[in-house]
C-alpha cells in the first residue's frame, strides 16, 4: 500500500492510501493526477516488522502519521538499524547471564543472549545480539548499559518509557568498529615473528612489539580476533583511549574502536610487526618502513640474504681470478 500524506491521493476520490502499481504508475490511464507526489510513502518491512519506505529507502519522516507517545510504535522508527545477520552473529559469544548483566563496552559488543529466557513482555531476548547504550542506562525500569537487540529496540511503550540511548547506542557484530567488515591484515610475510605467550600488551619497547605475535590462548576478544596477530607499536604512547598498553594485537587494535574502545589513539603513526626478507622489520600498512615514531634508534631496511656459488671444477679451469669465479653467475643462479 502507498500512503498520501494523509491527503487525497488523487482526484475524485476520497482515498488517502492506495494500491502501489495503481497510484503510482495510474497517472493520465486510470486518473488524471497523482496528488501526492512529494509527500507518499510506501508500505515495507524492517527486522519482520511494518516500516515506512521511501523511493531510495527507509523514511526518516512519514507525512500524516505521528507516533505514539505512551504505547509501542506502530512502525518500526526510522533510526532502529537492520538486525546483524547469523554471519554478522557468527563470532559472538553466547552469554550465559543475559546481555543486561554486562558492565562493558567491549563485554556488550562481543556477546549474544544465551540466557533462559526466551521473552520478556512479548520481546525476545534469547538469542538475540547486545546492544551497548554508550556507558549510561537504557531505559529507566532498570540499572543496566547493555540490553538484547529486539528488547530495547521495540520495548518503548510495552517494557519502558524512554530508550534514553537512542543517539549514541551500538550493535553487537562481526564487523569491527571502524570500518564495515573490518580492515584487512596486509598480506605481508608473518612467518618470522615471535608468539608472545603473554601477549601484545606486556611489549613495551619497539624492538619487542615488532618482532612479535600474540600468542595468548584467545582466539577472539570483544569479537575481534587475538590469536596469531601480528603486533602493533603504537608510537611510544598508549595505543587506545583507556588503557596503557604501548602494543597491541592487528585485528583488535586497528578494528576495536567503536567496539572494544573508544578511540584508537595511534590511528596515523602505528607500526606492525612483519618480516622482511625473513627477519622482523617495522612496518607501515604498506609495507617496510625506516621511519618509525617512538623509537630512538632508527633501523634500516635488512639487506637480503646473498648466497656463494659452489665451486664448480669448469670454473676453475678459467684463468681468472678463484675468488671471482666463485661469484659468477650469482644472480640467475
Amino acid at each position: 500500500c502507498v500512503w498520501c500524506g494523509g491527503g487525497q491521493c488523487r482526484e475524485n476520490a476520497e482515498t488517502v492510501c492506495e494500491p502501489y502499481d495503481f497510484i503510482l504508475h495510474g497517472e493520465g490511464t486510470a486518473f488524471q493526477h497523482f496528488k501526492a507526489k512529494g509527500v507518499y510513502r510506501i508500505a515495507g518491512c524492517k527486522n519482520g516488522r511494518p516500516a515506512a519506505l521511501e523511493k531510495n529507502g527507509y523514511a526518516v519522516q512519514v507525512p500524516g502519521y505521528t507516533p505514539s507517545i505512551s504505547g509501542p510504535a506502530h512502525l518500526v522508527p526510522w533510526w532502529v538499524p537492520k538486525r546483524p545477520t547469523a554471519d554478522d552473529m557468527s563470532c559472538l559469544e553466547p552469554e550465559k547471564f543475559g546481555c543486561r548483566s554486562l558492565k562493558t563496552m567491549g563485554e556488550c559488543l562481543s556477546r549474544k543472549d544465551d540466557s533462559n529466557i526466551q521473552t520478556l513482555k512479548g520481546l525476545k531476548v534469547k538469542g538475540e545480539p547486545c546492544v551497548w547504550c554508550g556507558k549510561g542506562l537504557c531505559q529507566e525500569h532498570s540499572p543496566t548499559m547493555c540490553e538484547p537487540f529486539d528488547y530495547i529496540m521495540y520495548g518503548k511503550g510495552i517494557a519502558f518509557d524512554t530508550f534514553f540511548a537512542r543517539d549514541n547506542f551500538r550493535v553487537a557484530g562481526c564487523h569491527g568498529g571502524v570500518v564495515a567488515g573490518g580492515i584487512p591484515k596486509p598480506s605481508f610475510d608473518y612467518k618470522c615473528l615471535t608468539p608472545k605467550a603473554d601477549g601484545c600488551p606486556k611489549n613495551r619497547s619497539p624492538f619487542d612489539c615488532l618482532s612479535s605475535s600474540d600468542g595468548r590462548q584467545i582466539p577472539h576478544q570483544d569479537g575481534l580476533k587475538i590469536h596469531g596477530e601480528p603486533c602493533v607499536w603504537c608510537g611510544g604512547i598508549p595505543c587506545v583511549s583507556g588503557r596503557l598498553a604501548l602494543c597491541e594485537p592487528f585485528d583488535w587494535v586497528v578494528n576495536g574502536q567503536g567496539q572494544a574502545f573508544d578511540d584508537f589513539v595511534a590511528k596515523t603513526t602505528f607500526r606492525v610487526a612483519a618480516c622482511t626478507y625473513g627477519k622482523p622489520f617495522p612496518h607501515s600498512y604498506y609495507g617496510p618502513t625506516e621511519m618509525n615514531p617512538g623509537m630512538i634508534d632508527q633501523v634500516k631496511v635488512p639487506e637480503k640474504d646473498t648466497m656463494t656459488a659452489p665451486e664448480r671444477e669448469a670454473l676453475q679451469a678459467v684463468a681468472m681470478d678463484k675468488k671471482v669465479s666463485r661469484h659468477m653467475g650469482l644472480e640467475c643462479w
